[in-house]
């Protein structure tokens, strides 16, 4: 039954009634994305130090920091920063799923949803804000490689058991993104180590580099718990292992568990329960991706004489 999420008592419950704004919205012809954003978002665009010149390709629009660029919903952008006196830095936006998507497919149908992404308004650009900290000419980041993402391996179990969930019981519904998973999770690491500046350039690339980082996916999915009130739960849990000529720097696993209720959660107060799984399995992606990164800057901050060989020599 198609559902929306309501408060009640501060509890999220689902109802039906949800389902009159939906149909309302597809009165008009458009999609529920159109109706509500339209095809084009106002990404805000941040520097450290302000002032830098920024622009965007495609398109070539161009903006001085603090400022806006009117983006393209369904278009992924590479951010170029300039400012005198510092290194040129870039930075990805990318289009990601809107948690009006599933609504409108549910609701208005292959016609809604196929208005949606051809306009692009089925999406929305992250990051946004988009923020980058220059260097100074002549200052190296924080480990100067040329990182190369490789492929990661599924290694996903049919019912990802609650061993790797840690939900105490198993998954209820695999990543919406299927066989595509890996390639998803190699896309977002690839856009958070970019803009983290932590590398002098991050790629997806083969597994054959000086500077490889490899990834399981051992769990990405959602369940459903609770029976008057449903709360949904996304999980991701990788291994994640950073290598530099062949020795390796960092070995861990990166695990999140990410709810509706959880201030992590970044979606929609108001849905379909397929509209809270993809965001809280996105956002517990994001939240794993997140620990990887400071681990990786706190072993960038340590002194040179507690680093292992391979990492001091650049």
């Amino acid at each position: 039954m198609l559902c929306e999420r309501f408060e009640v008592g501060g509890e999220r419950s689902m109802n039906t009634n949800g389902l009159i704004s939906f149909l309302l919205l597809m009165i008009t012809g458009f999609g529920c994305a159109n109706s509500v954003h339209g095809s084009h978002q106002q990404v805000v665009i941040t520097s450290e130090p302000q002032g830098a010149r920024v622009s965007a390709d495609p398109g070539g629009a161009v903006v001085t920091t603090p400022g806006k660029l009117d983006l393209h919903r369904g278009t992924a952008y590479l951010l170029t920063y300039r400012l005198e006196g510092f290194q040129p830095r870039s930075m990805e936006v990318a289009p990601e799923s809107s948690w009006w998507l599933f609504g409108n497919l549910l609701v208005g149908g292959m016609e809604g949803l196929q208005k949606d992404l051809a306009s692009g308004a089925a999406y929305k650009l992250v990051p946004d804000p988009a923020h980058a900290v220059l260097l100074r000419s002549g200052e190296s980041p924080p480990f100067p490689w040329r990182l190369e993402i490789a492929m990661p391996r599924d290694e996903r179990e049919p019912r990802q058991s609650s061993a790797l969930t840690g939900l105490g019981r198993e998954c209820d519904a695999a990543s919406p993104f299927g066989p595509q998973t890996p390639q998803f999770v190699q896309q977002r690491l690839r856009g958070a180590l970019l803009n983290a500046g932590l590398f002098e350039n991050v790629d997806a690339g083969s597994e054959t580099g000086r500077d490889v980082l490899r990834v399981e996916v051992l769990a990405m999915c959602s369940h459903l718990r609770g029976f008057i009130v449903l709360r949904a739960v996304g999980v991701t849990s990788l291994r994640i292992v950073l290598e530099h000529d062949g020795a390796t720097v960092l070995d861990e696993m990166y695990s999140s568990a990410v709810s509706d209720k959880d201030d992590e959660y970044t979606g929609p107060q108001a849905g379909t329960r397929d509209q809270f799984r993809l965001r809280t399995i996105l956002d517990s992606l994001r939240v794993a991706i997140d620990g990887f990164l400071e681990d990786a800057r706190t072993l960038s901050e340590a002194p040179s004489d507690e680093l292992p060989a391979h990492r001091r020599d650049g």
